[in-house]
């Protein structure tokens, strides 16, 4: 099997860096990073590969791997991508080649509730990658209601693994930030003084990107922008608050709670043993992506002060969102199996209620030259 992988931000690098260890040794893999308005600068990089052994990564823009796949075929592609640039890359790479490769998709992190729009971006696909057993009937449902035979294959997350506690514990929470949840600048502003109010010794504020970066999502208003307005109105008190970045598993490993209010980092945080919170004083709603921890009895209210309980998860909840057996995975089968029915054919039409947001990939890649050239078995 000769694979690539590409990956178009910080989040799905750090699942396909993690991942990469999980495949068969028969298995030919590369992995690249697609340039792009929303790609990943070299911190971000090195923070998504922390711990994988992947010492390079290399870039590609959209013309490198058009010109990459026509020269030396791949089996199959892997897309680890938002949905914007699934399409994009369907309409100015997949179909722009003879051979079409087997074509799969992941999300690198909690995929439910399902959005119909992503359904339709992923429709042309051969398989689309989910982590639960409750994603996988989730998904079978909405590709079903489409009239779709795209193949929902099951994949453990790669990060959940069991971390060493470090030595050098923090003392003060963990609350683990999200660009795109919640999106209300209102209720940001709210969270900030609700874990203040919480925690008046300190609590620590871990962020994904610094001032520049860019992340899957579009983060509209950063905390540390909102924290300093608190802090200069007087409504908080300086410095109970501190900001961090780098590799989330090393404040994961320290942490005396994780809190989030959506995050892949509860999940993470489970694995590793660290007692976890999901934060419910902003309600169970859709858009913020926090249904899906409904029965794990995790949810805590700032409101009412520090969370409490013992921050594990349900046995039954766990068994069915991302805690399987992982030896039921069977994404690696489900590539095999649609490699070995030989050559696909192109899809018949090209979606173009996604276009407009294709642009991400084409309008802003840079040139990079002499991507995948080195390795002829690529």
């Amino acid at each position: 099997m000769r694979q690539l992988v590409i990956a178009a931000t910080d989040s799905h690098l750090k699942w396909a860096a993690h991942m990469a260890g999980r495949v068969p040794a028969t298995w030919d893999q590369r992995i690249v990073v697609l340039e792009s308005a929303i790609g990943p600068s070299s911190r971000q990089i090195a923070a998504a590969t922390a711990g994988t052994g992947l010492e390079r990564v290399e870039s590609a823009t959209v013309s490198d791997l058009r010109a990459a796949l026509r020269r030396c075929p791949v089996d199959s592609v892997l897309l680890a991508c938002p949905g914007p640039f699934i399409a994009g890359i369907e309409a100015t790479v997949l179909r722009a080649i003879d051979r079409r490769p087997a074509t799969a998709a992941v999300t690198p992190g909690i995929a439910s509730p399902v959005r119909t729009r992503a359904m339709l971006a992923r429709r042309d696909l051969d398989a689309v990658i989910v982590h639960s057993i409750a994603e996988r009937v989730e998904h079978e449902a909405a590709f079903a209601r489409l009239g779709v035979p795209t193949t929902v294959a099951l994949a453990r997350l790669p990060t959940l693994v069991a971390g060493v506690r470090s030595e050098a514990r923090e003392r003060r929470p963990v609350f683990v930030a999200q660009s795109e949840v919640p999106a209300e600048y209102t209720e940001r502003r709210r969270l900030l003084r609700l874990l203040a109010a919480a925690y008046p010794d300190g609590v620590v504020v871990h962020l994904r990107s610094l001032d520049g970066e860019r992340t899957a999502h579009v983060e509209r208003d950063a905390y540390p922008a909102i924290w300093s307005d608190l802090v200069g109105s007087g409504a908080v008190a300086d410095g109970v608050v501190e900001f961090v970045h780098g590799p989330m598993a090393d404040w994961i490993a320290r942490a005396p709670v994780v809190l989030t209010v959506s995050s892949t980092a509860a999940l993470e945080a489970i694995a590793a043993g660290t007692p976890v919170g999901i934060v419910a004083d902003l309600g169970m709603r859709s858009d913020l992506l926090n249904g899906v921890f409904a029965g794990s009895g995790l949810f805590v209210e700032l409101e009412r002060g520090p969370a409490a309980g013992d921050g594990r998860p349900r046995e039954e909840w766990s068994r069915r969102h991302y805690f399987h057996d992982p030896g039921i995975d069977d994404w690696c089968d489900v590539l095999e199996r649609i490699v070995d029915q030989g050559p696909r054919p192109h899809p018949g039409t090209t979606r173009r209620h996604w276009w407009p947001a294709a642009k991400w990939v084409v309008g802003a890649a840079r040139p990079t030259i002499g991507v995948l050239g080195a390795r002829s078995s690529a």
